[in-house]
């Protein structure tokens, strides 16, 4: 048996009758073909029943695609069983006329020599001529699906009938059946309808946009460029059509909507900014259309007139001085008053010292007030429980109300857009947060970092988003971020206050950020002990010429206050370098001496290995730091920690992007930019690219002094050697 690849399919708008099974028809068909090589004879038996329920198939056109295959198949089973079993010649040509008038393409390679001739005799006994004009030309004719050429065509075709079809965009398909009869020649002429018309419109505002059924297709435009913007074909005629209206050619704006469909209604949309949105139903009648010309002008389109909608916008911030953007324009510094087009407006405040977004609706002639610290932004998305048979959500109205509440009191760190249920459930219905697929498990990185950025944009452009989810007694918060498409899983037993407050507490951490960024000490190391800060190791030089300073003397006080560890790193981070700093070292039992120490700053990595809460809200608070004030040494530092997270999660190619941005010049010894070398070093060696990994790795040895996390670090040169000794080996 030969399997041939036959294109036909049934027409769109009908389906097969419910009895023809193509799996059983199958079946019949293989059967059949096994007959064929020890009962010859009974495969004519066999096949005869499914022939007659495919032709009666192509009857009803309802052929497709797997059914015309079969109809083939069995075809070239029968016609070659009946050479087998050396039937009447003409019993063989009766097969083969049939498989022609089935598929005229077929190609003459899948037969033998001995059946091609029998095939020049079908087409040479039977063949007769399609000779089909259309207006519109350009028509394309298909039969059971296949494409039979262009019009105008000329087609030979064995007798039979045949049903076509005609398809031209922006015309009526058109349906029809010849009977081709052998050796003359049809002649058919056939005009297509068409089935849509233009219609022109005339607005009062300028650039109004217009959509059509929700869809926008364009924006109204001058008189003249209007005109010349159509196609030549139909200049002439609108232009005749629009003289007519009584309408100020100068003033009004001018549209044409395309190919709207007859006998449909359609909603067209007017907006412009400043203006009430107004939406129009319009109907296209057949009888109102004339097919000759078109173009169709509606009474209520020749002038659409929108009303004004204003309302004022009163902003401001903490600090003030906050660079101002509204709908993505920069409009001035806070605190700023300005007059806006009613509805919606995304207004973003940026400052060296952060950030907030706000959705804000303004109403005709109303004022509106927006405000807000200027931090990093975290949208919460709500409480749900999971039905893990249809992956489906269950919104926990009273939990989300209760993890809201606590948000809104104890949250410091971030900035809350204070989206609401009623917003986010919104969002949801019409598919903008797409949470399920989120948190599905099958969902792939790639697409969990576009739904997250996604999900965070309609979410008042957050940097972080939370949602939670209850599992049995417990609940799971995912914690997303815009950069890292891994979230964050906080398990907490219940939402009582202690258990939301750990959750809190833990965000906050990333306050603590940008102090890890420096390091602010005095030159000496110290060792917090039960009885106080004691000194560890030698100085390389006396604090002062009078304190003599030796490893185990303890410190009693900084500037007349007794301090801990940590007490006295959040008070060395109050001063600048080269402040002074009064320290009380106790030098026997009963004597102390008081030294001016210097305070020293230097910048250091982000302790990954002891981050400050969630991995994705430090690596918020990180690149706040760096969009905050990116020439800062704070920035600086805050990218090369960034890229550290990145590179812990496997993210190498993103963790490259901004190791390119860290800047550490001017040079200075520890972390320098001898550090971000080794590690472009070893994001190259993780991405398998060893000669760049060498080649960062070597430049090293031009930073002799540059170190691995702070700047007593390992030394990185001695690092860098180490791993080119080892991609040698490999």
């Amino acid at each position: 048996m030969v399997a041939i690849l036959f294109l036909g399919i049934c027409r769109a708008q009908e389906a097969p009758p419910a009895a023809s099974d193509p799996a059983k028809m199958e079946q019949t068909l293989k059967e059949a073909g096994d007959l064929q090589s020890t009962q010859p004879q009974g495969v004519a038996e066999k096949l005869t029943p499914l022939l007659t329920e495919l032709r009666q198939l192509r009857q009803k056109s309802a052929l497709t695609a797997a059914t015309s295959r079969i109809y083939q198949e069995a075809l070239l089973l029968l016609m070659r069983t009946q050479a087998m079993l050396l039937a009447p010649e003409p019993e063989i040509m009766v097969s083969f006329r049939e498989l022609l008038v089935l598929n005229p393409k077929i190609e003459d390679g899948i037969f033998n020599p001995r059946e091609k001739l029998t095939l020049d005799k079908v087409r040479s006994a039977e063949t007769g001529r399609l000779s089909l004009q259309t207006n519109p030309a350009g028509c394309t004719l298909t039969y059971l699906g296949v494409e039979m050429g262009v019009t105008p065509a000329d087609i030979p075709l064995v007798a039979g009938s045949y049903p076509l079809v005609l398809r031209k965009q922006g015309y009526l398909d058109q349906e029809f059946e010849v009977t081709v009869k052998s050796s003359e020649i049809l002649t058919v002429s056939r005009t297509l309808r068409r089935r849509a018309v233009d219609i022109p419109l005339s607005v009062s505002v300028p650039g109004t946009s217009i959509s059509v059924n929700g869809q926008q297709i364009g924006t109204s435009q001058p008189y003249s460029n209007w005109i010349a913007s159509l196609p030549a074909e139909k200049q002439q005629d609108v232009a005749a059509l629009v003289q007519q209206w009584k309408v100020d050619m100068a003033a009004a704006s001018f549209f044409r909507i395309a190919e709207v469909p007859v006998g449909e209604t359609i909603k067209i949309e007017f907006r412009a900014p400043c203006y009430e949105a107004l939406t129009l139903s319009v109907s296209i009648p057949e009888q109102d259309v004339d097919w000759i010309r078109p173009i169709l002008a509606r009474p209520e389109l020749r002038f659409v007139e929108l009303k004004r909608d204003t309302g004022f916008v009163e902003i401001t911030s903490t600090p003030p001085g906050a660079e101002v953007w509204i709908d993505g324009a920069v409009q001035g510094k806070t605190p700023l008053g300005r007059d806006l087009c009613s509805g919606s407006h995304r207004v973003q405040v940026l400052h060296r010292s952060g950030q907030y977004v706000r959705e804000v609706i303004v109403r005709r002639g109303q004022a509106a007030k927006v405000n807000g610290d200027l931090k990093p932004a975290i949208a919460f998305l709500g409480v749900y429980s999971l039905n893990p048979q249809n992956n489906s959500l269950s919104v926990l109205a009273q939990d989300w109300e209760i993890v809201s509440r606590r948000l809104s009191l104890r949250l410091t760190a971030f900035s809350d857009p204070q989206v609401s249920a009623e917003e986010i459930e919104s969002l949801r219905k019409k598919g903008n947060l797409a949470i399920e697929r989120l948190i599905d498990p099958k969902t792939s990185p790639s697409d969990t970092d576009l739904l997250a950025k996604r999900a965070a944009t309609d979410a008042g452009r957050s940097d972080l988003i939370l949602l939670g989810l209850r599992s049995g007694d417990k609940y799971l918060f995912r914690l997303y971020s815009t950069i890292h498409s891994t979230p964050d899983i906080i398990e907490v037993a219940n939402l009582e206050e202690a258990s939301l407050d750990f959750l809190i507490s833990q965000l906050n951490k990333a306050e603590w950020v940008a102090s890890r960024l420096q390091i602010a000490g005095i030159g000496i190391d110290l060792l917090e002990s039960p009885k106080g800060l004691v000194v560890m190791k030698p100085l390389q030089a006396p604090v002062a010429a009078n304190v003599p300073v030796a490893p185990g003397t303890f410190v009693r006080a900084v500037d007349q206050k007794t301090m801990g560890f940590k007490e006295l790193n959040d008070y060395l981070h109050t001063k600048k370098a080269g402040q002074s700093i009064a320290v009380d070292f106790v030098i026997s039992k009963d004597n102390a001496a008081t030294a001016q120490v210097p305070v020293r700053i230097s910048g250091a990595e982000y302790p990954w290995s002891t981050p400050d809460g969630f991995t994705n809200s430090v690596l918020a608070m990180l690149i706040h730091l760096i969009e905050r004030d990116p020439l800062a040494n704070e920035a600086k530092f805050a990218s090369l920690g960034l890229a550290r997270g990145l590179m812990r999660q496997g993210e190498w190619k993103l963790a490259l992007e901004y190791l390119a941005k860290t800047n550490l010049e001017p040079h200075k010894t520890g972390v320098c930019p001898g550090t971000v070398l080794y590690y472009q070093g070893r994001c190259y060696e993780e991405l398998g690219d060893r000669a760049l990994a060498e080649s960062y790795y070597a430049r090293t040895k031009d930073f002799p002094e540059a170190t691995l996390g702070t700047p007593d670090g390992l030394s990185i040169p001695g690092l860098a050697e180490r791993r080119i000794q080892a991609l040698k080996k490999k």
